[in-house]
């Protein structure tokens, strides 16, 4: 195993702690390879703050939507067929 990881692998591993949880062995090596590399510690902050983003859009759009009861009975009954 390389020691300090390329930086593909790197942001592939970022991508993937964000949805489960990471071995020691590629939490370290990340670490490792973010302490050296510049583009890498950018791709991740440039990454966290567009999830964030979307996060708050997202809250956006599901403030704007709002049923009606009439609404919310036709929906169940369409689904429920």
């Amino acid at each position: 195993m390389e020691t300090v990881k390329r930086c593909e692998q790197i942001t592939l591993d970022f991508e993937r702690g964000q949805f489960q949880a990471l071995s020691v062995k590629d939490r370290l090596g990340m670490k490792m390879h973010l302490g050296i590399c510049k583009k890498c510690r950018r791709y991740v902050k440039d990454s966290q703050k567009l999830d964030l983003w979307l996060k708050r859009r997202l809250q956006q759009v599901d403030e704007s939507i709002k049923f009606s009861d009439l609404e919310k009975v036709e929906l169940k009954e369409k689904l429920s067929h």
